[in-house]
């Protein structure tokens, strides 16, 4: 379950239009741009930390995504923080939980948002090691060889696509 491989915190940003811009992440519940709403000024309400995932409680049809937050960030209210309990969490492992969270984002919605009680049962299908370890070292590496596998099919569609460049 997520509340055994994370904290479970919800965002407490409320007053978007007392908001003041600066640079500082807002993220809300959007269904793209990494739920980046708006840079915002330290109102003395909770920073969070780089390194984690949000999840989105609802809102425009993001119900159910999480993103990899790589920077510190603030959050409002119809997002949750799952700051990783395990010490090897870097950004392809969270990735990794990522993808497995969104996954399942299609039981969520307007009508049946993320509240806390579904939160703290939500479950997820890991590689596992053996010895029932989690299998953090494969996640990790499934991730860079799917980013290595994207990149060289860009790479492949420039080269094949470059017009008066010779190779």
């Amino acid at each position: 379950m997520l509340k055994e491989l994370f904290i479970i915190k919800k965002g407490n940003q409320n007053n978007m239009s007392k908001m003041v811009k600066g640079n500082i992440p807002l993220v809300s519940a959007k269904k793209f741009d990494n739920g980046y709403k708006d840079f915002v000024k330290d109102n003395g309400k909770e920073v969070y930390p780089q390194n984690i995932l949000t999840l989105n409680n609802d809102g425009d049809g993001g119900a159910g995504i999480s993103y990899y937050q790589p920077s510190k960030m603030m959050l409002d209210t119809h997002v949750t923080a799952l700051i990783p309990r395990f010490s090897n969490a870097n950004k392809y492992v969270l990735l990794f939980f990522s993808c497995c969270i969104t996954k399942q984002r299609e039981k969520f919605g307007h009508g049946y948002s993320l509240n806390n009680g579904r939160i703290n049962s939500f479950r997820i299908t890991l590689p596992i090691k053996e010895n029932g370890d989690i299998y953090y070292e494969y996640m990790e590496m499934f991730v860079k060889i799917s980013i290595q596998k994207m990149y060289e099919k860009y790479f492949q569609f420039f080269k094949n696509n470059m017009i008066g460049v010779d190779d």
